[in-house]
């Protein structure tokens, strides 16, 4: 499967320039809502405070977002489909297995390595 979409996401970005320029900003994007996430404060989960992450998907403070599951609980359950309806109901890139982020990821580096900028 990894390699099915690895293959897919590469074929894809090499034959569009325009989807690999549109990828790169993203990536750009997305590094420093991480690089601020990471230096600003964490989320509560839906079973803390029902209202922290749904709030943030829906002022676009989400960009990305990966939500597994953990088989034996209940309530990481119910949280992670009130999380994964809100992404969807706001239009959020969701992934949902790790092995399809890893694909993403590793496409994303190999052609960031390619992509660069002119300067004027």
């Amino acid at each position: 499967y990894y390699y099915k979409v690895a293959g897919w996401i590469t074929h894809l970005l090499e034959n569009n320039p325009t989807v690999a320029e549109w990828v790169a900003s993203q990536m750009n994007t997305l590094y420093v809502k991480a690089e601020n996430w990471v230096t600003g404060d964490l989320l509560k989960k839906i079973s803390e405070d029902p209202h922290d992450i749904p709030d943030a998907i829906r002022q676009g403070h989400i960009a990305y977002l990966i939500n597994t599951r953990n088989i034996s609980s209940d309530s990481e359950n119910n949280d992670g489909a009130l999380i994964r309806m809100c992404a969807v109901e706001n239009n959020t890139t969701m992934f949902t297995s790790l092995d399809t982020v890893k694909a993403l990821l590793d496409v994303l580096e190999e052609i960031t390595l390619r992509i660069s900028t002119i300067d004027a």
